[in-house]
């Protein structure tokens, strides 16, 4: 006889041999024969189990939307409440008023704010991020510059953070209340 124990580590590929259609009867460490199956719809177990998994992945998707739709609200609004006008700074302040105001229609500044922004939001989709307005050249050409030098500081101070953190977290956490725990904490606050 064909018996197989059952346990939680199997289930994906028990849907895999299963072709998604049929699944063991029983769920646990019993063992059943191969034959002993019953279709998935009549498992309502099995149906919350990859609903509540859904339903993580859409969360996660919402919460990571809105984070990015925060972080582009933010950069949006900073770069609005700077007294530096953009269209003044391209120009010039010897420029004719004409040439100010058709520097400022082409860079949208005339429409009303929420357009702007929902104009910034789709053109960053896009990947068009815009002219730097203290360099002049297209910012995705300013990060492409700088990346490199901002990973590497990056990585050094990640790795003097742990070369310095996790030895001294040990060395507070062992002496907890004395005067090496209380020097190291306000180092960790610096």
């Amino acid at each position: 006889q064909n018996n197989f124990s059952i346990d939680k580590k199997c289930l994906i590929l028990d849907f895999l041999l299963c072709k998604f259609r049929k699944i063991p009867k029983f769920w646990g460490s019993v063992s059943v024969s191969q034959t002993d199956t019953v279709d998935i719809s009549a498992q309502s177990w099995t149906n919350n189990i990859w609903l509540k998994r859904l339903l993580t992945i859409v969360q996660f998707v919402f919460v990571l939307i809105l984070t990015f739709l925060g972080l582009l609200a933010i950069t949006f609004f900073i770069g609005r409440v700077i007294p530096i006008d953009p269209a003044l700074a391209i120009v010039g302040d010897r420029a004719t008023q004409e040439l100010y105001d058709a520097t400022r229609e082409a860079m949208g500044l005339d429409q009303p704010l929420v357009v702007q922004f929902f104009t910034y939001v789709f053109d960053v989709f896009r990947g068009d991020l815009g002219n730097s307005a203290s360099t002049g050249r297209l910012v995705i050409e300013d990060l492409k510059r700088v990346f490199p030098a901002t990973l590497e500081m990056a990585t050094i101070g990640i790795i003097i953070g742990v070369v310095l953190g996790v030895p001294m977290g040990v060395l507070s956490a062992a002496n907890e209340g004395k005067w090496v725990d209380q020097v190291f904490r306000v180092l960790g606050l610096v």
